[in-house]
């Protein structure tokens, strides 16, 4: 019996007890993909997806729970990807790093393709703006994220990249299911982004960036704080002026490539020295420096 969605599926009598492996199958993942383990574990989706009692939304919950468990074992996530990563290069097994979109699309591909949920959203066309992207240089609100040799991309003079776990991105992607985004990197449902985004960032000119001796003379001034953003002892970037300075990138080396973000230093200094710069440099917000393998 072929089933297309979810709905589809329920509607069959006498339909498969594995109908998601069966599907896995049909759509030609080996018996090692990972998306194979993804539906198993920690929770066995099969059971789930044949419960008409269990809700889309809180079926792409454990969904996006057991990806995120899985990648925090498995995956790297770097500022760039390769062609392997299309169409679910991810979760069948072809690549094992991504940026953000590919980890978001590997996840829109379980949950539209496999488990046949109607509905889901992603993309970056402008009108979906703060539903499935996010536009433009901002740090994010302190989170663990999918990729567990990746601590934190952001410091300050008193917290290390991994008491922060926060991270400065341009632009950033996500899935969006009936006005809640799905955040699979960081396995977090949102109802805006003001619960994902800390604050805004706004590049200085090469001029105002001068005192800092930042990398390439990139340095960024605090804009639009959230509400929601729990503020640290000696680190209240609602008083005051705060700027994020690049520190240059960090290692990642991926497909034969340093693919590794950025790591910043945020204070509330009107200028830092060089050898400060030099000296926060030898510093890694990463536990390794290679790929999963």
């Amino acid at each position: 019996m072929t089933w297309n969605t979810r709905t589809e599926y329920l509607r069959l009598v006498g339909g498969s007890q594995t109908p998601l492996a069966d599907k896995l199958t049909q759509l030609g993942f080996g018996p090692t993909a990972p998306a194979r383990e993804i539906i198993r574990t920690p929770t066995n989706l099969e059971l789930r997806f044949r419960d008409p009692t269990i809700h889309a939304s809180q079926l792409l919950r454990e969904l996006m729970a057991n990806y995120w468990t899985y990648g925090r074992s498995h995956w790297s996530w770097t500022a760039s990807s390769t062609g392997g990563a299309v169409d679910g290069g991810l979760v069948k097994g072809a690549v094992n790093f991504g940026a953000c979109g590919t980890f978001n699309d590997g996840f829109a591909y379980l949950a539209t393709r496999v488990l046949g949920i109607e509905g889901v959203k992603k993309g970056n066309a402008e009108e979906n703006m703060g539903i499935t992207w996010y536009k433009g240089n901002f740090v994010t609100m302190p989170v663990d994220v999918i990729d567990s040799k990746w601590t934190g991309g952001v410091m300050s003079h008193n917290y290390s990249f991994g008491a922060l776990k926060m991270y400065k991105f341009s632009d950033h992607y996500f899935c969006n299911y009936e006005g809640v985004i799905f955040d699979a990197t960081g396995n977090a449902t949102h109802q805006t982004t003001k619960t994902l985004v800390a604050f805004d960032l706004q590049k200085l000119s090469a001029e105002a960036a001068t005192p800092y001796h930042a990398a390439n003379a990139e340095v960024f001034e605090v804009k639009n704080v959230s509400e929601n953003f729990v503020t640290k002892p000696e680190l209240n970037v609602n008083e005051g002026r705060w700027v994020l300075i690049s520190l240059g990138s960090d290692t990642l080396v991926a497909a034969g490539a340093n693919r590794a973000f950025n790591k910043y230093l945020i204070t509330k200094q009107t200028k830092t020295g060089k050898s400060e710069i030099e000296n926060f440099q030898l510093i890694s917000g990463r536990t390794s420096k290679t790929a999963y393998v």
